[in-house]
């Protein structure tokens, strides 16, 4: 038989945390550049595309972010509906509505 474990609160083990580093001198990276999106100058039935090595669904996300953030800043605010799929190397948005 082993040796019961003493709960702490929450009732899971105590858990041994690594040593953090604090450092100084280093420098911050600079910002990326957005790329713009057009969708100002789409009429439906256009797309763009958008390439993805890695992680696709995270593209998808940030074009849906980045619509509803252009949709919220135009006044009147347009009707303006898009899909987004998966293609071969990257993400295709198409205005629909």
């Amino acid at each position: 038989m082993t040796a019961p474990v003493k709960l702490v609160k929450g009732g899971r083990p105590p858990v041994e945390m690594p040593a953090v580093v604090i450092e100084k001198g280093v420098p911050v990276p600079p910002l990326t550049e957005r790329m713009p999106l057009p969708f100002s100058a789409m009429e439906v039935g256009d797309s763009f595309f958008v390439a993805a090595k890695y992680d696709a669904l995270s593209v998808m996300a940030r074009i849906r972010s980045r619509h509803r953030y252009w949709q919220m800043g135009q006044c009147p605010r347009p009707e303006m509906r898009i899909t987004i799929r998966r293609v071969a190397g990257g993400v295709r948005c198409w205005r629909v509505g």
